[in-house]
């Protein structure tokens, strides 16, 4: 049983296995992502199913560096309701494909 007491782990204390379940729980994401807004969030480096990405808030998510399509497996389903708006690194020709867009909203950071 968790101790109730005990503070919750960071992202960057979490191990990868740990960022990637946790990441994959698109609610508890984003309940942690208002707690904690300021925090970098590096998803490439969680390597994420890209199915688990759908209605999920990447607000300010650094993906430098990222190939999109390689990390995360991406399909049209992927991004469903995804708001992408100030994700910074993402390679254009990956996301600029528009049916990897649905329904989702794009704007970069470095733009």
């Amino acid at each position: 049983m968790t101790d109730p007491n005990e503070r919750s782990k960071t992202l960057s204390e979490m191990t990868l296995e740990e960022r990637v379940a946790f990441v994959k729980d698109v609610e508890r994401f984003n309940k942690y992502r208002l707690k904690h807004p300021d925090e970098p969030v590096d998803l490439h480096e969680a390597y994420l199913d890209g199915a688990k990405l759908n209605g999920a808030d990447l607000n300010v998510a650094d993906l430098s560096g990222a190939n999109l399509t390689e990390a995360f497996g991406l399909t049209s389903a992927s991004l469903v309701g995804v708001n992408w708006t100030g994700v910074r690194g993402v390679r254009r020709e990956i996301v600029q494909a528009s049916h990897l867009l649905t329904q989702a909203t794009i704007a970069f950071a470095d733009d």
